[in-house]
């Protein structure tokens, strides 16, 4: 049985790969940072819940060192963990690039780092705002997420071994993207299920190095 790590667990397309992976055979550990109460709903004896603060590297090594404990290897990494601050240029200030890049870029680089000698693949989810899409109103995020896309590359061309993908991911009825149904109603959404198959795609693929872009 293989071992898939998902971060960014606790909800939307997180929560619904937990739910896949497991449906699929996959043993699973599911990072959350502080709400687990949909992943404690979940009964499988094949889920493994541990808590990450990505803003934090000693919370990260805590992760990894808490894997090697229970002699738990990670063959499959999903990096799903994201966050963003949609704001005007008033409301940003240094630390809202700097949190943001921890969780977005820095956390994904250090986990694929720190495993690379177990892993087979690794799928990062980021964003179709690195396609021309830039704002103002999300540019820390934005920005986070072409560091990803850089590492997706640069990670597969320096770790053969592993098959390294990445997903620019359109807009996905998440909590992060939580608007009035007003809104929501004018959005095209990537219908979740279609998101789901699109991930677990590449979870045994032989490909490497690509960044799929996934549009309604």
């Amino acid at each position: 049985m293989k071992t898939v790590l998902i971060t960014g667990a606790s909800g939307g397309l997180g929560l619904n790969l937990v739910k896949a992976c497991l449906n699929k055979g996959y043993f699973v550990v599911a990072q959350y940072k502080s709400n687990k109460k949909e992943l404690e709903s979940i009964n499988n004896d094949n889920l493994y819940l541990i808590a990450s603060d990505f803003k934090e590297e000693d919370s990260i090594i805590s992760l990894y060192n808490e894997l090697k404990r229970n002699n738990i290897k990670v063959n499959i990494l999903i990096n799903n963990a994201g966050i963003e601050n949609t704001s005007e240029l008033k409301d940003k200030n240094y630390q809202t690039f700097v949190d943001i890049y921890k969780v977005n870029t820095i956390a994904p680089f250090t986990l694929m780092k720190l495993l690379a000698s177990e892993l087979e693949s690794v799928v990062n989810i980021s964003s179709d705002n690195t396609v021309n899409q830039e704002t103002l109103e999300t540019i820390e995020y934005d920005i986070s997420k072409h560091g990803l896309n850089v590492l997706t590359k640069v990670f597969a061309e320096n770790y053969p071994k592993i098959h390294i993908n990445g997903i620019l991911f359109g807009w996905l009825d998440t909590p992060m993207n939580d608007f009035p149904e007003d809104i929501k109603s004018k959005l095209d959404f990537v219908p979740m299920d279609e998101a789901v198959s699109t991930v677990l795609s590449l979870l045994d693929t032989k490909e490497s190095g690509t960044i799929k872009l996934v549009r309604k």
